[in-house]
């Protein structure tokens, strides 16, 4: 999905208004920009408690605002995270980031 496609989702299931819709957007944009950098941050720390818990959080929230297919990378993750080592989930987060910037390359 693009980013147009998931605002008209969430405008036609939440059904609230075009300003609010934006403005969550915006905020998850920005919000997920923060928090992918501090799970880079966390795995490089090795702490992979922290890691999988910032994943989780990514999970619920992208699946909230109907951001389904980053929402169900973050799932998977999430559920394979105690069998993969730290390159697989290096591999992982690599494409859920450069999925994120395809969604949310043009929006400011």
């Amino acid at each position: 999905m693009n980013l147009e496609e998931i605002r008209e989702k969430i405008l036609t299931e939440l059904k609230i208004s075009k300003d609010k819709v934006d403005n969550f957007l915006q905020l998850y944009k920005e919000n997920t920009e923060k928090e992918l950098k501090k799970i880079r941050q966390k795995l490089k720390e090795q702490n992979l408690p922290q890691v999988k818990e910032l994943i989780h959080k990514l999970k619920g929230t992208s699946l909230n605002l109907r951001i389904e297919d980053l929402g169900n990378m973050f799932e998977d993750l999430h559920k394979k995270f105690d069998n993969l080592n730290l390159e697989e989930i290096d591999n992982k987060l690599l494409e859920i980031e450069k999925k994120f910037k395809s969604i949310f390359q043009n929006k400011k």
